[in-house]
């Protein structure tokens, strides 16, 4: 939601994914330490100033959301914004038309 609240990325683009880990260390190795990072991948062409702006506003939900577990245990944040190069990515989908299909369906 956060993402899509700056408003300079599309919908249709939006991919979210978990990867668990089993084995990791955090800090001293504290069994109760955790960690969350975040990384959103982007296309490339958008201007410096507004994909720090909606780092701010995705990095502030992130940290809002995650702030009562962060008050009751050791917990590690980090973000970071990778933008993908356009000469080395190959995309091939359909889910803007399935999109527009399913809400021409609902309305």
């Amino acid at each position: 939601e956060a993402v899509l609240e700056t408003g300079i990325f599309p919908e249709k683009g939006l991919r979210t994914r978990v990867a668990l880990r089993d084995e990791y260390r955090i800090a001293d190795g504290d069994v109760g330490n955790a960690f969350l990072h975040l990384v959103l991948r982007i296309g490339s062409g958008r201007e410096e100033v507004a994909l720090k702006r909606a780092g701010d506003g995705i990095f502030a939900a992130l940290c809002e959301a995650t702030a009562t577990d962060q008050s009751q245990n050791p917990l590690a944040l980090s973000f970071e914004i990778q933008e993908i190069d356009p000469n080395l990515t190959w995309k091939q989908n359909n889910l803007a038309e399935w999109m527009a299909r399913r809400s021409r369906e609902s309305g």
